[in-house]
């Protein structure tokens, strides 16, 4: 089915699923939302939806969309899963399976040209170098110049977009094993590597003046204009909100029509700035023993190594620099961003790195008659984020790279998780059957937050910066779930669940109240008929 429908990532996956959506606006905050659950922020590091590389839990946004290359199937999993997937699995679970070696030697090659410059190569081969030993291997190569007209004069002599944006150069490879030493016990290990270089995505600013716009684009709620160090009223009433459709293209105001300030129709985005950027290493490994025809002892170890960038080009009109001067600062005081003056700007989160271990140990038992499975389970992990925030200046229509930089945030985290699990599932008649699960989950979570400063070359987290604070925060929870399935025929099944889903709590990084730099998890009940 994914051959035949030429799915390429999620997106498509969401097309040809009920209740499931993926919005990827900019590929580090790439959000699957199940049944309408979405993120209340953005740029939250933690989804509402859990997603996993064979089994193995994928943390943040920019890991999610993974490569189709030589995948078997992609589970979607609606409601919640807290009790059998783990944390966060608080609306639904996304499960990438990867292909396992046959018994049998297997090869695919594919090719696709198409307009805007796409082109796509993919190879695979698999198959036994031995009874016991089984490999496969598959890698493939895509870009795409993207459909939206980029109308930035430069637009065409960047080193990314060529007139258009949206576009993409990927690369990824995959590497499986399958080892059956003797009867009975079987090892899976799988190997994915991809380098993502996603452009930006087409978007315009709407808001008031400021930094990054010249123009008030907001057309309704109007409010005095503020003085940004006294807040005292001045000039003409500013619009503080947006009443109405927003159109796919922007509707020019004021001094963007003519003059020097006049701002090209249509999108016009810095083709210095990107999307995401970054290399994904992910790993999994599984043993499985059937210790008895009725018992089998499972073993799952997963491994996950990241890093990203992104560029963002936020400003209203990108060809205008920007200007910091009062009222958004009075007379006499210092003005910090004095660099920046005649400069573009750029934003960039996240950036950093990401890198997980983790081990889960489980055993199962399937005598048949009333009870048809029953499982016990434990399961540990340690993860590390590090992760910036930064603004970044460079001179205004140009492709000369950003020379001023400020650091907004440069913290690390740390999670360390533990939890115990365990299902049973009875057959009460041939028709009737009940399942029953529950997880136990104990999270210790550390943020350590760094000094933030001006830098003098962009890094996607300076591990030199003195801590200058840290925050601890320890939860724990229990997340039960209950089904009850009857045939009624043999085509026609009913069936009830009631679930309970958890969504990690955290840390804020401090701010004026310190009653706030401490979140609780989030939790919600899903009943299923």
């Amino acid at each position: 089915d994914i051959a035949a429908r030429n799915i390429q990532g999620l997106r498509d996956i969401a097309r040809f699923t009920p209740g499931f959506s993926f919005e990827n606006f900019t590929g580090p905050l790439a959000a699957p939302i199940i049944r309408g659950q979405t993120q209340t922020r953005v740029d939250l590091p933690v989804q509402n939806v859990a997603s996993f590389f064979n089994g193995v839990y994928l943390q943040r946004g920019y890991m999610i969309d993974a490569s189709l290359l030589d995948v078997e199937r992609v589970e979607v999993i609606k409601g919640p899963q807290s009790a059998l997937y783990g944390r966060n699995a608080f609306s639904g679970a996304i499960n990438y399976i990867s292909k396992k070696p046959g018994d049998r030697l297997e090869a695919s090659a594919s090719a696709t040209v198409g307009s805007d410059e796409r082109r796509e190569l993919k190879g695979s081969i698999s198959g036994p170098l031995a009874d016991w030993l089984g490999v496969s291997l598959a890698i493939g190569t895509s870009e795409f110049d993207g459909t939206w007209k980029n109308n930035h004069p430069l637009a065409a002599q960047g080193t990314g977009t060529r007139d258009n944006v949206g576009g993409h150069e990927n690369e990824a490879a995959l590497v499986g094993l399958t080892i059956r030493p003797l009867d009975g016990l079987t090892f899976d290990a799988a190997f994915s590597w991809s380098n993502l270089d996603v452009e930006h995505q087409p978007a315009y600013t709407v808001s008031v003046p400021g930094l990054l716009s010249t123009v008030n684009t907001l057309n309704c709620s109007p409010l005095p204009g503020l003085n940004a160090t006294t807040g005292a009223p001045v000039g003409a009433p500013q619009n503080r909100l947006f009443c109405g459709e927003l159109r796919p293209q922007p509707t020019l105001v004021g001094s963007e029509l003519s003059g020097p300030l006049a701002r090209p129709a249509g999108v016009v985005i810095d083709p210095r700035a990107y999307s995401q950027r970054g290399t994904s290493r992910l790993g999994s490994f599984k043993a499985t023993w059937d210790v008895t025809e009725q018992i089998s002892l499972n073993y799952l170890g997963g491994w996950t190594d990241t890093n990203v960038q992104s560029r963002g080009s936020p400003a209203r009109n990108s060809l205008v620099s920007a200007v910091v001067q009062p009222p958004f600062f009075a007379p006499g005081v210092p003005n910090p961003f004095f660099p920046i003056n005649g400069f573009t700007g750029f934003d960039a989160q996240p950036n950093g790195g990401f890198t997980s271990r983790s081990h889960e140990l489980r055993v199962e038992w399937r005598p048949g008659g009333l009870v048809r499975r029953a499982m016990l389970g434990g399961f540990v992990s340690r993860a590390r984020d590090d992760l910036s925030q930064w603004s970044a200046w460079g001179p205004p229509n140009s492709l000369a790279e950003p020379s001023q930089f400020f650091t907004l945030g440069n913290n690390t985290r740390r999670d360390d998780v533990s939890s115990y699990f365990g299902l049973v599932t009875l057959d009460v008649t041939p028709q009737l059957s009940v399942t029953g699960e529950v997880r136990y989950t104990k999270e210790e979570l550390t943020l350590q937050v760094r000094t933030s400063s001006v830098v003098p070359v962009p890094t996607a987290f300076n591990a030199s910066a003195p801590i200058v604070r840290v925050q601890e925060a320890d939860f724990d929870y229990t997340t039960p779930r209950v089904a009850v399935d009857y045939k009624l025929t043999d085509q026609n099944l009913l069936y009830v669940s009631g679930g309970k889903g958890v969504k990690s709590g955290g840390q804020n990084v401090p701010g004026r109240d310190p009653l706030q730099d401490i979140y609780d998890p989030e939790e919600n009940w899903t009943i299923e008929l």
